[in-house]
C-alpha cells in the first residue's frame, strides 16, 4: 500500500552485486536441489557497484529465482547472469520451463494477479512480482520479462550503477531525491518492460 501511494522509501548504499548474491546463494541452491533443479550462477566478478537497499534486492532476486525453480521442469537449470547496460547493472534470471503466454505476461506485475495455469500448479498470493516491481522501481530501475510459451522465461531487472548517483546520495542515502529528479528515474509506476 505504501508503493500504491507513490513509492517505497529505501535507504540506498553502495553495494557489490556479489555480496547481494552471497546473502541468498546457499538458500537458493538448497531449494533448487531439493526440487531437483540446478542454479548456474554466471555473474561477472567485475560488475560495478550499485546503489541498493541490500535486503530489498535480495528479496527481489530470491523471488525471481524461487519462481524460476517452481516453473522449471524436473532436472531443469536456472541461470542467473548480469551485465552493464547504459548506467545500470542488469540482472537476469532465466528458466527453461513452461514459459508464459504473452496475454499473461502483460499482467504479471499487477497486484494479486495469478494466471489460471499457475493457480492450479503452484501455490502463491500473486504479490511476489508486484512487490519486486515496487522495490526495483523505487531504486530507479526497471523490471520486465521475456518469455516463449513452452520454452521458458527471462526476468530482468536493473539497478543504478553507484557512481552515476553517488552525488545525489551524498546528501541523503534515501531514494526520494533520485525519484524526484526525473530523467531516467521513475515518475510513473505504470512503466513496465515486457
Amino acid at each position: 500500500s505504501r508503493y500504491d501511494r507513490q513509492h517505497l522509501k529505501l535507504s540506498l548504499r553502495e553495494s557489490k552485486v556479489e555480496d547481494i548474491i552471497s546473502d541468498i546463494k546457499s538458500d537458493m541452491d538448497l531449494r533448487a536441489e531439493t526440487l531437483n533443479r540446478h542454479i548456474r550462477w554466471q555473474l561477472p566478478e567485475n560488475l560495478p557497484t550499485v546503489a541498493a537497499d541490500r535486503s530489498s534486492i535480495s528479496e527481489v532476486l530470491s523471488n525471481l529465482i524461487d519462481n524460476a525453480i517452481k516453473y522449471s521442469t524436473d532436472g531443469g537449470t536456472i541461470e542467473v547472469f548480469g551485465n552493464v547496460n547504459d548506467g545500470f547493472v542488469e540482472i537476469a534470471v532465466r528458466d527453461y520451463g513452461m514459459g508464459i503466454p504473452s496475454v499473461v505476461a502483460e499482467h504479471l506485475f499487477s497486484k494479486f494477479y495469478r494466471s489460471h495455469r499457475s493457480r492450479g500448479a503452484v501455490s502463491g498470493t500473486g504479490l511476489g512480482l508486484y512487490i519486486s516491481r515496487a522495490i526495483v522501481e523505487s531504486h530507479g530501475g526497471h523490471i520486465g520479462v521475456q518469455s516463449t510459451e513452452g520454452k521458458g522465461s527471462v526476468f530482468t531487472f536493473t539497478l543504478p550503477i553507484y557512481s552515476t548517483v553517488a552525488d545525489k546520495l551524498a546528501a541523503s542515502s534515501s531514494n526520494e531525491d533520485l525519484i524526484r529528479s526525473g530523467g531516467n528515474w521513475i515518475r510513473n509506476h505504470s512503466r513496465i518492460q515486457g
